[in-house]
């Protein structure tokens, strides 16, 4: 099962590279070991790079557990809300929200 969350973003946060224009986002993420069903939770700019980095090994506390699949994703546009969502995940209300989607 893979769950994808799109948040509404309360300000975008662009950049420009020449005449582009782009719109960064921000990924929360939880991965789940192939090897023993564990989950992580973590935040990037770049999920698809995170992701090669966690099944390289390059990562200590996930090279252990290799390898990881990804089974949920929220995005946002702010660096600032991944980071407090990252954490909220963390907690015990968070692992409780977690459990309730069955992962």
């Amino acid at each position: 099962m893979f769950v994808r969350v799109q948040v509404p973003p309360r300000v975008q946060k662009s950049s420009q590279i020449g005449s582009f224009f782009y719109f960064a986002m921000y990924y929360v993420y939880i991965l789940k070991s192939l090897q023993d069903g564990s989950l992580y939770k973590g935040q990037t700019e770049d999920l698809d790079q995170r992701i090669r980095q966690h099944n390289l090994g390059k990562s200590a506390y996930t090279s252990r557990k290799r390898p990881w699949e990804l089974v949920y994703i929220e995005e946002y546009a702010l660096r600032e809300e991944a980071i407090i969502r990252e954490r909220y995940l963390k907690s015990a209300a968070g692992r409780r929200f977690i459990k309730s989607l069955n992962l």
